[in-house]
């Protein structure tokens, strides 16, 4: 569900081979193969070629006992047709034959990246866990290892690439301690430490801290790779399970865990000589979980702003409504401090082809906490505040509403956003970058 402009390092050219082949013979028979994340590939045979369904796929790797997935695992996980451009999880009645054969028109659809680029791209078929799946289904099924460790996998590796940013320096050593005990076991691996190790345990951001230019490492007790030395020996020699338990509770407590991730861009707000050598807008990623909506940075690792589905709205605007050379719209609207007494509301904007997938998700959890929250209202016997909440969840309406959230937004990086401020009767009181072009405020 996800769309890029750069390849992805963790898929290399060779890896990106193609996900299914004709089988010799008279038959018509395919063979697709299915990427698992700790990279290794498993392929079935399907005999009903284009036609052949998700669930019969899933179904098929289910069965297949050196796997060692229980008959529930469609209930977990999905198959997703990924590329360095785009991923998408797809539907049960969904033939992924037929996604294969209509690639570039999704492509064209979904993927901002030039046509030299997309001609050239080429998806494969992985399971992963399901966008759809709460936290509290997977701590259910999670008591299945095998359903365990492949979610410690793919927690693992969105950890390492960036996707789960970390701003506590104890809990992402902690996490990199962790995975080096699960696959390293009670060897001695940093007698001769090099970056190889810490690639397959830390973010590259981290990584970063512990090299120099020279790829000289940098001393002393507090660098990342003495920090994770220092926990790895720490840890007792113990069950993988418990590992990977711990693993994923530490992973679980960060409310972007379990997202599905959409490419985008935003403006940042620029001043001075900095202004002179702007060359566009910052891509971002637009992370939907079951807790909320949190918008990060993918080069530099960081979280720039965090929402529960308490403490924000939304709306969009798709390009066709605008102009042919436009991207479509994400308008996210969240409280913002008190001015001189008064109450706020911010609105920043984000720029992305997937702005019907994105709605479509947080719909679909917004429409679940709802429900919760009905459920408790009646558990406790009383309606108050049932409008309220309702309209706290829903998409916005033309008209600017102020609504005080249950939770408060985490800002990140606030400073990095162009933002426009309201008052509660609408009146736009601050803005940054373009949003002054449109309005013809002046400073």
């Amino acid at each position: 569900m996800m769309s890029s402009d750069s390849p992805d390092p963790e898929w290399p050219t060779s890896r990106r081979k193609k996900a299914l082949n004709l089988k010799s013979g008279s038959d018509p028979v395919f063979r697709v193969c299915i990427y698992l994340q700790d990279s290794s590939c498993v392929c079935v045979d399907v005999l009903e070629g284009l036609k052949t369904t998700t669930a019969e796929v899933l179904a098929a790797i289910t069965t297949q006992e050196d796997i060692g997935l229980p008959s529930f695992a469609s209930q977990v996980f999905g198959i997703w047709a990924t590329s360095p451009l785009l991923e998408l999880q797809l539907k049960p009645q969904s033939c992924p034959l037929e996604v294969f054969r209509d690639w570039q028109i999704l492509l064209k659809r979904f993927s901002a990246s030039p046509e030299s680029i997309r001609l050239a791209d080429e998806p494969i078929l992985e399971l992963r866990r399901s966008a759809f799946l709460s936290l509290k289904e997977e701590e259910h099924f999670s008591k299945h290892s095998v359903v365990n460790k492949f979610l410690y996998l793919e927690a693992e590796r969105n950890f390492i690439r960036g996707r789960l940013p970390c701003s506590d320096p104890d809990v992402c050593t902690s996490l990199g301690a962790i995975s080096a005990k699960i696959h390293y076991g009670g060897q001695d691996i940093w007698t001769n430490t090099n970056e190889s190790h810490l690639e397959h345990l830390l973010p590259r951001q981290l990584r970063q801290a512990s090299w120099s230019w020279f790829n000289f490492k940098s001393a002393g007790k507090n660098s990342p790779e003495a920090r994770l030395i220092e926990k790895y020996r720490e840890i007792p020699l113990t069950k993988e399970d418990r590992l990977v338990n711990k693993y994923l509770e530490l992973s679980r407590f960060y409310p972007f865990y379990g997202s599905a991730y959409f490419h985008g861009q935003i403006e940042e707000p620029v001043s001075g000589i900095r202004a002179a050598f702007r060359t566009g807008d910052t891509k971002v990623l637009i992370a939907v979980s079951g807790k909320g909506l949190h918008v990060l940075d993918p080069e530099k690792e960081e979280l720039l702003i965090s929402l529960s589905y308490d403490s924000f709205s939304w709306d969009i605007v798709y390009a066709k409504d605008l102009s042919p050379d436009c991207l479509s719209s994400l308008y996210i609207v969240f409280p913002g401090p008190d001015v001189y007494g008064r109450r706020t509301v911010r609105i920043v904007q984000i720029f992305t082809k997937q702005v019907a997938m994105i709605d479509a998700l947080l719909s679909y959890w917004t429409t679940l906490h709802q429900d919760r929250i009905n459920r408790d209202e009646s558990d406790v016997g009383t309606s108050e505040s049932v409008t309220d909440s309702a309209d706290a969840l829903s998409p916005l309406t033309k008209k600017l509403m102020y609504r005080t959230p249950s939770e408060i937004p985490v800002f990140s990086k606030v400073d990095r956003l162009c933002l426009a401020t309201f008052d509660e009767d609408g009146n736009l009181i601050d803005k940054r970058g373009s949003w002054k072009l449109r309005t013809g405020v002046s400073d």
